[in-house]
């Protein structure tokens, strides 16, 4: 493993060709190595599907492929709406939606719902794949991550309309 702050960005746009802010990190320091252990409680009952990587963090996975981090929430901000994001009620989430989690208006964190379980109770309990810092990509139920789910918040892209968007 490398360590050092060695970075660098990629060409990432938004649907309508605005640039995104982005960067590449190439190290993991000392410090995140050691407390990627703290993620050990949440094995029981998450499905750990990688390793590590300083490459993406969670909003790279969820907006742009693996391929790179997305720090600012400026960037996110407009992903969201130049792509077409709206939000949809937990109860009508399907696999593929976005899952954001937000705490005082900030985007903390963001996966992709891959599953829904209890879908015929009152309460569908969506499971999220997502990347924990530059630890793991992890499938977790959305209440069972080191982010708060009180402010989460499910998103699809809408339906595209030839008489109103371009590209």
């Amino acid at each position: 493993m490398l360590f050092g702050n060695e970075k660098h960005n990629i060409v990432v746009q938004t649907r309508k060709g605005r640039d995104i802010d982005n960067q590449q990190f190439k190290e993991i320091t000392p410090f995140e190595l050691n407390q990627l252990h703290k993620l050990d409680k949440y094995r029981k009952d998450c499905t750990f599907r990688s390793g590590v990587s300083p490459i993406y963090n969670c909003h790279g996975m969820t907006f742009a492929s693996r391929r790179t981090g997305i720090f600012e929430l400026d960037s996110l901000k407009l992903i969201i709406s130049d792509d077409g994001y709206e939000e949809v009620a937990q109860a009508n989430t399907l696999p593929g939606d976005v899952a954001i989690y937000q705490e005082g208006g900030d985007i903390q964190h963001s996966g992709i719902v891959v599953e829904i379980r209890n879908r015929n109770i009152s309460f569908p309990v969506p499971w999220i794949c997502s990347k924990w810092g530059k630890g793991p990509e992890v499938i977790h139920a959305f209440f069972n991550c080191p982010y708060k789910p009180e402010g989460i918040k499910f998103y699809r892209i809408k339906p595209w309309n030839p008489n109103t968007d371009s590209i």
